[in-house]
């Protein structure tokens, strides 16, 4: 059985904004990618070039810094912030934190 390595075609960039938690400046990194492989395909069913696959690649992109820049919070603060209350009972796990 042989390995197949697909190429990867992977962006990142660095949103920079105020944190509405803490008020410091702070930088993000967001990256995304995807693979250029024959089960990547375009809605119509056919293969996806490399320009259509680094096109998808920059709106993921694009989007998911459009969405961080409205509530930019940092990643200090992000990994401070509390459950919601009503995530345990979702996932089917016992509120143990109560």
């Amino acid at each position: 059985m042989s390995i197949i390595h697909f190429e990867e075609i992977r962006q990142s960039i660095q949103v920079k904004g105020i944190c509405q938690k803490c008020s410091k400046r702070r930088s993000r990194t967001v990256s995304a990618g995807m693979t250029v492989n024959p089960f990547n395909k375009n809605p119509d069913g056919t293969v996806r070039t490399r320009s259509e696959i680094y096109n998808a690649v920059n709106e993921k992109l694009r989007v998911s810094t459009d969405k961080m820049k409205e509530n930019f919070i940092c990643k200090s603060c992000f990994d401070a912030l509390p459950w919601p209350q009503e995530w345990p009972e979702k996932k089917g796990v016992s509120n143990a934190k109560t």
